[in-house]
């Protein structure tokens, strides 16, 4: 998934629900999301806890399985948005990583 722009958590966990949506998405499958291209990453308190109950939900169930979550992020301001997302999800049994440059996150997620 990517995004650019304003980016508001109630848009990340919509694209969530669409990405589940998909004919095409198993649960098993490791995910990239690329926020690059995003100017204002803009999450208020409630919104992050929505997205992290929302996706911790989708984990329990099984809709959404224990893979590995890269997320391309540029800027300090941006990045600390996405660290707190990956601490409150540390204990989801998802592995969620953080990466500057979309080419490591790829190579993260191609290991074996």
């Amino acid at each position: 998934m990517s995004f650019d722009g304003v980016v508001t958590g109630s848009e990340i966990l919509r694209a969530t629900d669409e990405l589940i949506a998909s004919p095409e998405y198993e649960s098993e499958f490791d995910q990239l999301w690329v926020l690059t291209d995003v100017t204002t990453l803009s999450f208020d308190l409630q919104e992050m806890k929505a997205l992290v109950e929302h996706d911790r939900q989708l984990i329990e169930s099984g809709a959404m399985g224990y893979v590995r979550v890269g997320i391309v992020v540029s800027g300090e301001v941006r990045a600390v948005v996405i660290r707190l997302y990956e601490y409150h999800m540390s204990t989801s049994g998802q592995s969620i990583r953080l990466f500057t440059r979309r080419d490591a996150a790829e190579a993260w997620l191609q290991e074996a």
